[in-house]
């Protein structure tokens, strides 16, 4: 593996069995095959050399059902965690599943717990995971055997670090599945601070949840307010939340527990809003995310969560785009700028090839204090290429909360979305280990995994593949594809 700075190296997982192209498309929407083979699952493990640095990264998880692509979601490369808390929802046609991995050579006793809405513990357990195999399950389901339905928490802690990841799967109306990422929050943090901007698409097709999680052990309160942040600037937005048409609301949650708020507008306009979350005095901000439904016909097509992430001047993040978008087959990059400050911001945009190199191409936006700004990739760039993969560059003048969402529309038609993961420049990049906690090919699934080198110089280290059983699978099962 060699990844030169701010450049892109793209690898599918396969045994061999498919012909890949360097497009992503073809790992993803490959046509059915008559003896489906048994699905291969497991981890992967990305080890820089010594003294180089660690690339960001992401899987791109997909599942394909009579060789139609009907969902996939974007998880980012992360590092070894000992705890965690990821919101559940177990109820009919929803489900909540979780990934844990143990690359290490010692077995690891994983200690777990849910919470109920009402802030009340309950289904106390623990498992030994043996080195090197990884679990993969729904939550109300063995080892972790939860209740039929519900609706809270789900906290673990373990002996030694692991891998984790939290998938929510909605089976929707057709029988398909379409899995989206959660977000996985740090046991006894607070939230980000007072004011958590999250896009919201408000039209007809668009459903919105908002979810407030409370990482510690204590209650917390305040109030979630809604505003229209147009390119003029913030200004109050009447939604329907819970049924009830309001600008603003309050929230109260239990220790360890879970609230969620319906968002919904009935009107054909798709509204640049953003959410704040300000805690009441003497009480700390709630972890929070929305998730996204997309309906189409009374169908439920596509979901998407989208997490509060931290605001800042330098991010980047890996955009595609593919086809003549709204059309079959087609790929395009959405991306939202919000601007939290009170003053306006100027932002630039620049896109790198696959290959690191500048392209020339770039663009300059002002955001208004408390705007935001959504916008398609190809309508920032005209000049974008029909089909191109590569990194794009966002610096501003003050820190923004920046988002990307992924929107693909498979081969009949139905849009599919997925947030896209941003990298922080402001960060530095480290030099241990990442994990793709969950992969997956064969029998209607498909993983491509891009990694991102965000420093200089070029990123150099080893790809290790294991099986769910900790098995290293052969150098032939990952397959690069520029």
């Amino acid at each position: 593996m060699k990844v030169c700075r701010l450049c892109l190296f793209a690898i599918s997982i396969s045994l061999g069995l498919i012909s890949l192209t360097p497009q992503l498309t073809s790992a993803l929407t490959r046509p059915a095959i008559t003896n489906v083979p048994t699905p291969t699952i497991g981890y992967v493990q990305v080890e820089p050399d010594a003294g180089s640095s660690t690339p960001s990264g992401m899987a791109l998880l997909g599942f394909s059902s009579a060789g139609t692509l009907v969902t996939e979601t974007g998880v980012p490369a992360s590092t070894l965690t000992q705890s965690g808390r990821v919101f559940v929802d177990v109820n009919g046609t929803v489900n909540t599943g979780i990934v844990l991995a143990n690359p290490g050579d010692q077995d690891v006793v994983v200690s777990f717990y849910f919470t109920d809405g009402s802030g009340t513990d309950f289904g106390n357990g623990a498992l030994t995971l043996t080195p090197k195999h990884q679990i993969a399950t729904l939550l109300n389901q063995e080892p972790f055997n939860g209740r039929a339905t519900m609706f809270g928490t789900f906290t673990f802690s373990s002996s030694a670090p692991v891998s984790a990841l939290a998938l929510r799967r909605h089976t929707n109306e057709r029988g398909d599945s379409i899995v989206s990422t959660l977000p996985l929050f740090t046991e006894g943090t607070s939230g980000l601070g007072s004011r958590v901007a999250i896009p919201h698409f408000v039209t007809q097709s668009w459903y919105t949840q908002l979810v407030l999680v409370n990482p510690t052990s204590a209650p917390v309160s305040g109030t979630t307010e809604f505003f229209d942040a147009t390119s003029k600037g913030d200004k109050a937005l009447k939604v329907r939340i819970n049924g009830v048409l309001a600008s603003s609301v309050r929230y109260s949650v239990p220790p360890r527990s879970a609230t969620r708020l319906l968002i919904d507008n009935n009107s054909d306009r798709a509204a640049l809003d953003s959410i704040h979350i300000v805690p009441a005095a003497g009480s700390t901000a709630p972890a929070g995310f929305a998730t996204f439904t997309y309906k189409a016909g009374g169908l439920s097509l596509s979901e998407t969560s989208v997490s509060a992430s931290r605001a800042s001047s330098k991010v980047h993040l890996y955009i595609e785009s593919s086809g003549a978008f709204g059309k079959a087959d087609s790929i395009e990059t959405g991306l939202t700028i919000d601007n939290p400050a009170r003053f306006a911001a100027t932002v630039q945009l620049t896109i790198t090839g696959m290959d690191g190199v500048d392209t020339g191409m770039t663009a300059s936006v002002t955001i208004p204090g408390g705007g935001q700004i959504v916008k398609l990739t190809r309508a920032l760039f005209p000049a974008l290429p029909s089909v191109f993969q590569g990194i794009l560059r966002v610096t501003s003048s003050a820190a923004l909360t920046v988002n990307g969402v992924r929107m693909h529309y498979n081969d009949r038609g139905d849009l599919l979305s997925t947030a896209m993961p941003l990298w922080d420049e402001e960060i530095p990049p480290g030099q241990s280990d990442v994990y793709f906690p969950h992969v997956a090919i064969d029998g209607g699934f498909s993983t491509r995994l891009v990694l991102i080198n965000p420093s200089s110089p070029t990123s150099t280290g080893r790809l290790w593949f294991f099986s769910q059983e900790g098995i290293l699978l052969p150098v032939g099962s990952l397959v690069a594809e520029n």
